[in-house]
């Protein structure tokens, strides 16, 4: 807080003292209407390490298209998404079983569209979003000095939960090396670095409209077969939680019932199940982030 206050100057235009009073503990209490610069507010926030914890980006999955190849120019370009992105503070899948995504991609591609296989390898992997891309270079050609190659990227967004494509684009860029693989290399990262900015502000833009009511939360839960009363009871306790705003359930059958819960507050709030009397050995293994795997055992009661 410290170091916030130290830059005050830079981001706040002007101040009016609405009310003060002293409180007993000897400190004072101060509210102020105030003028403040965002972008300028924004930037600080993100040198501070704060801006993650206050917007709570999407998890995203970056994976090479399933209709692409992957190469050292495709590797080049996915660790300048992963640098960028990263710096912007987003929660990353791990980039060291990049090849295993590839391969799932390509397998899901068989039965399904580029889309659709898409969101489901990032429901699997509990990320929000899903970035596909792939790149193409033309053969290398020699200028007296360097060799030039032209690299095309293509990239594209996808929203898990419904398959929507957030964000599309296209670059051709001429990348320049003493070889023609670092030409290739240089043009795919120089692609990368051009498409992660509009990028990034389409999905900022996505997620500020899709969670204005509410972050979403996934909530899978593993009962045992029959017992459509013990599944009723935890979609009542979880609608009695403070500031949920909305459930709906997605799926249900074999003993498992998808939910999508809309939700004002952090996941920490989903602890109190835990101490409900309705339920005994609630299991949270294999949740991540907004992603919650539950497993409820017998009921206690009713």
């Amino acid at each position: 807080m410290e170091k916030i206050y130290t830059r005050t100057q830079g981001y706040i235009t002007g101040y009016k003292v609405i009310k003060e009073r002293r409180e007993q503990n000897g400190l004072y209490r101060v509210k102020i209407c105030a003028g403040v610069k965002p972008g300028i507010l924004v930037d600080t926030l993100i040198k501070l390490g704060l801006y993650k914890d206050m917007m709570d980006y999407p998890r995203i999955l970056v994976v090479c298209s399933p209709d692409a190849q992957i190469t050292d120019a495709a590797n080049a370009a996915e660790s300048v998404f992963f640098k960028i992105l990263t710096s912007r503070h987003f929660d990353l899948i791990d980039p060291g079983i990049s090849l295993k995504l590839h391969n799932d991609a390509k397998s899901l591609l068989k039965a399904d569209t580029i889309n659709n296989a898409a969101a489901r390898l990032g429901l699997e992997y509990h990320a929000e979003i899903v970035l596909l891309y792939g790149v193409k270079a033309k053969p290398a050609g020699f200028d007296g000095m360097m060799e030039t190659a032209s690299v095309t990227m293509r990239t594209k967004v996808i929203a898990t939960t419904t398959a929507q494509i957030l964000f599309a684009d296209e670059k051709s860029i001429s990348g320049i090396g003493e070889s023609a693989n670092l030409a290739c290399l240089n043009g795919a990262r120089r692609a990368a670095e051009n498409i992660a900015a509009p990028m990034i502000n389409g999905i900022i833009s996505w997620w500020a409209d899709y969670t204005a009511n509410g972050l979403p939360y996934t909530i899978t839960l593993k009962t045992e077969k029959n017992t459509d009363r013990l599944v009723f009871a935890f979609q009542d306790a979880v609608e009695s939680i403070p500031r949920v705003v909305s459930l709906t359930e997605r799926s249900s059958g074999g003993g498992i019932t998808e939910m999508m819960v809309k939700y004002k507050g952090t996941s920490s709030e989903f602890k109190r199940l835990a101490r409900d009397k309705r339920f005994e050995n609630l299991h949270t293994g294999g949740s991540k982030g907004r992603f919650l795997v539950l497993e409820v055992g017998k009921k206690v009661d009713g």
